[in-house]
């Protein structure tokens, strides 16, 4: 539908005259339409949160060392250098601005932003002085909390996974979705162990929401994934190796991990739930695929090695890649590969209709093949270890 040129915004008027060199009688009012002035309204805000990503970026680095935020090698860690762990607080600021710059109405944003800085600020304390998992368990819980509380965004139901009804949960709809938001939470965190590699996964769920989204019509996730997708685009500026660099000048730290995973936790459950629902419960599944494994996966091989299942290694599908003889920007490749792959089949799944059972089926056998192909890539890399004549 086009909108007629209105005097009360005769500035727009005079300035797209000019520009497209054309009568004021041949303009119709499609410029100065609601949903281009909306456009050019989140344009600006995805540009502000770019940029103050990025001069957060700047402002932190100097300033790490002073404020303890500085990650060391050593221990599980692969980099060489100490580094400054500042890309969380850095996305979140650029979150902040985008969002006051475009939002009027804060009570749909105001308690993801309270559970999301929760996070952050425990994360901060957490790459400052190395809590314990306890403690950040807690705060994990605490703040999926403020989610359900405060948020409204809570699983309610698991789709059509036994019957074309819906399998609600009723009272066990709080524990499913504090046990799925802590579990993303930490697949997240266990995600950043390599350059690129969690902000890259992250990049990959944000897109696929905010296509499911968009095609729902959902224009208020939309623009505030955008807002984060923008935030998280200008940290890979600086953690992924590019533009010559060999390594990444900054981490995300514990801060940005668990921030980013309760925020992808929010839009997993919220597009999922309700009766305008943009996908299946199970779609969310297919999505975080990769972080998903991962994290599952080591938790299975630490169980079955008698190790406790919170304690660090370097058996992550990315290691073994490296191990193999992948470098990092090839490993960073496979992995965002896959997580587009396991994305668009969720995707596609939801749309062509397949029963939300099959989908669940598939992603189990999705799992389990991925658990043989770690298996034998672990079995590879101890025969080369042995192979050695230095063993």
């Amino acid at each position: 539908m086009l909108y007629w040129y209105s005097r009360k915004d005769q500035q727009w008027h005079h300035l797209f005259t000019r520009y497209f060199k054309c009568s004021s009688n041949e303009i119709l009012t499609l410029v100065t339409a609601p949903p281009i002035v909306a456009g050019r309204l989140f344009f600006m805000a995805y540009l502000i949160t770019v940029l103050t990503t990025i001069a957060s970026v700047a402002f932190l680095i100097p300033r790490a060392d002073k404020w303890q935020l500085l990650d060391y090698p050593g221990d599980h860690r692969r980099h060489t250098k100490e580094t400054a762990s500042v890309g969380g607080i850095s996305m979140f600021v650029g979150f902040i601005a985008g969002l006051a710059w475009c939002s009027s109405d804060w009570s749909f944003t105001a308690p993801l932003v309270a559970a999301g800085g929760l996070m952050l600020a425990i994360g901060i304390w957490d790459d400052r002085h190395k809590t314990t998992y306890f403690f950040r368990f807690v705060g994990q819980l605490i703040a999926a909390a403020i989610m359900i509380k405060a948020g409204g965004v809570i699983i309610d139901d698991l789709g059509s996974l036994i019957s074309q009804q819906l399998l609600p949960l009723n009272r066990w709809s709080v524990a499913l979705t504090l046990f799925g938001t802590v579990g993303v939470i930490n697949a997240l965190n266990m995600s950043d162990g390599m350059d690129g590699l969690a902000g890259g996964l992250t990049l990959v769920t944000l897109l696929s929401l905010i296509l499911v989204a968009g095609i729902a019509g959902n224009t208020q996730d939309v623009n505030i994934l955008m807002i984060l997708a923008s935030a998280v685009g200008a940290f890979l500026l600086f953690n992924a190796r590019i533009f010559g660099y060999q390594r990444a000048r900054i981490f995300m730290g514990d801060a940005g991990s668990m921030w980013l995973g309760l925020t992808l936790s929010w839009f997993l459950i919220n597009l999922s739930q309700g009766e305008g629902r943009a996908m299946a419960p199970v779609t969310a599944l297919w999505i975080t695929a990769v972080p998903l494994f991962d994290a599952v996966g080591s938790l299975v091989r630490r169980a079955i090695k008698g190790r406790s299942p919170f304690q660090a290694d370097l058996a992550h599908y990315h290691h073994y890649l490296l191990a193999l003889g992948c470098t990092v920007n090839q490993t960073l490749m496979i992995a965002i590969g896959s997580a587009l792959a396991f994305a668009a089949v969720g995707i596609v799944g939801w749309y062509a209709n397949v029963p939300d059972n099959m989908m669940f089926i598939g992603f189990l056998v999705a799992f389990f093949f991925y658990l043989l192909v770690m298996q034998l890539a672990d079995k590879k890399i101890s025969a080369r270890a042995h192979a050695r004549p230095d063993q």
